[in-house]
């Protein structure tokens, strides 16, 4: 049977897939893989449980990349968001900076890079690999 992505309690399939630079490129941005869909859909229980704790909306950035788009936006070969399994968000509270902090991650990253700042949150399926390590990056 294959895989079906579904929507979260707050979170729907077209945030998870949706890139103004994949519209503007034309580049098809739908994950086919039975193993990218099934991150997908881990990733998205994992969001709902922040959303769940945080109480107000979260703004996505970026979710799912194909490679084709992952290359249009310069992410790393290795970006986490081509398997399904990193979110980039708007941060715009320090309360759901410190929430994140107090679930299970692999990685959270503060970027930032003028006047946008956005936290990069990478999973894994395993829980009890995932390391919590904390990154600030600034350009």
């Amino acid at each position: 049977m294959a895989a079906i992505l579904k929507a979260g309690k707050f979170f729907s399939i077209y945030e998870v897939v949706h890139s103004d630079t994949a519209e503007e490129k034309d580049i098809f941005n739908l994950p086919l893989e039975e193993d990218i869909i099934d991150n997908l859909n881990y990733c998205i229980s994992r969001m709902d449980e922040i959303r769940e704790s945080y109480g107000k909306p979260i703004y996505i950035n970026s979710w799912y990349r194909s490679k084709d788009l992952n290359e249009a936006v310069n992410g790393a070969k290795n970006s986490y968001h081509m398997s399904g399994l990193a979110v980039d968000i708007r941060w715009n509270s320090d309360l759901l900076y410190h929430i994140i902090e107090n679930h299970n991650f692999h990685k959270l990253i503060r970027e930032k890079s003028g006047k946008s700042k956005w936290i990069h949150i990478q999973f894994l399926k395993d829980r009890s690999k995932e390391k919590n390590k904390v990154i600030s990056i600034q350009n």
